[in-house]
This record gives structure tokens, C-alpha cells and sequence, in this order.
């Protein structure tokens, strides 16, 4: 069952069938070839085993890539700022929001700590947000202020303006 499993996973209802059938194949050639005396009875139980197995196994993989496609996009329209970080403070993804509200890169968003794009004001806050996360302490919703580079200095040397997200 687990190789018609892992069909179905790959190419969904129609190959976990498919596999499934050939499955069945394969015992009526080891029955033919052995002595195994299989009765209809075991027929019946193995094939109904296989194509319910590979069945439900395809059909729930199609579900969960349906629902990856319809939280791809809503992750990617957003206007809000969407990402997803990892507990080593880097950014895995981020959203076009990012790029076209701060002026960022992707790439230069995900090359670099998170942190960085955090308003000085704010760092600790995060960091201990970051840090009770690590714990696996569940979090409250938090805001953050970002860094955007392509609005004018603030007449600090070195400093850009902050901006709070979606603001």
C-alpha cells in the first residue's frame, strides 16, 4: 500500500487508481506464479484495499495543493506586508507588497536579517517576540515599524525614515 501511496501523492486520484490497479496486477502474477491458492475473496479484499487506498490518498493530496494554490494567492496579492521568517532571524518569504512598499528587492530582503528592516525603537521588542517564538510561547499579534530606502533621509547620517506596515 505505501508504494501506491506515494504515487498518489505525486499525480493525484488518477495515478493512486492507476497504481492502485497495477498493484492488483502484481498479485495475480505472484498468485499465478506461486502456490498462494488466493480466492476470489482475497482478490476482492486486496483490489478494493488498493483502490481505496490509492484513491483517498489521491484525492486528499489534490485537496491539499488546491488549498496551497489558494494560500499562495492570497499570500502573494496581499497588500499587506506578508512574510514568513525562520527562528534564525532571516527572512524565508516575502510578499511583492514588501518590494513595492519599501523598495526592496526580494532578493535583498531575504539576504539579510530581518532584524535589519526593524525601526531602531522596536528591535527589542522583536527580538523578545523572536525569542519567546523560539520557546514556542504562541504569539499575540505584534507590529513593527520597517525601513523603507527610497524615501528621503530624516537628517540623520545613516538613519532612513520608518514607516509602519500597510501605513
Amino acid at each position: 500500500v505505501i508504494p501506491i501511496g506515494l504515487v498518489a501523492s505525486q499525480f493525484g486520484t488518477a495515478g493512486g487508481i492507476l497504481a492502485a490497479l497495477g498493484a492488483l496486477l502484481l498479485v495475480i502474477a505472484w498468485d499465478l506464479t506461486t502456490a498462494s491458492d488466493l480466492t476470489p475473496y482475497g482478490y476482492f479484499a486486496r483490489g478494493s484495499l488498493f483502490l481505496l487506498s490509492g484513491g483517498t490518498i489521491g484525492t486528499l493530496w489534490n485537496a491539499r495543493r488546491e488549498l496551497e494554490v489558494q494560500g499562495t494567492h492570497w499570500f502573494e496579492q496581499s497588500a499587506d506586508l506578508n512574510c514568513v521568517a525562520d527562528l534564525n532571524g532571516n527572512f524565508v518569504r516575502v510578499n511583492r507588497a514588501w518590494s513595492d512598499t519599501l523598495g526592496y528587492s526580494t532578493s535583498e530582503l531575504l539576504s539579510t536579517p530581518y532584524i535589519t528592516h526593524v525601526h531602531p525603537d522596536d528591535v527589542e521588542k522583536t527580538a523578545a517576540l523572536s525569542s519567546r517564538l523560539a520557546e514556542g510561547v504562541p504569539r499575540s499579534s505584534s507590529r513593527t515599524a520597517t525601513a523603507r530606502p527610497t524615501a528621503p533621509t530624516c537628517g540623520c547620517a545613516g538613519l532612513r525614515p520608518w514607516i509602519a506596515p500597510g501605513g
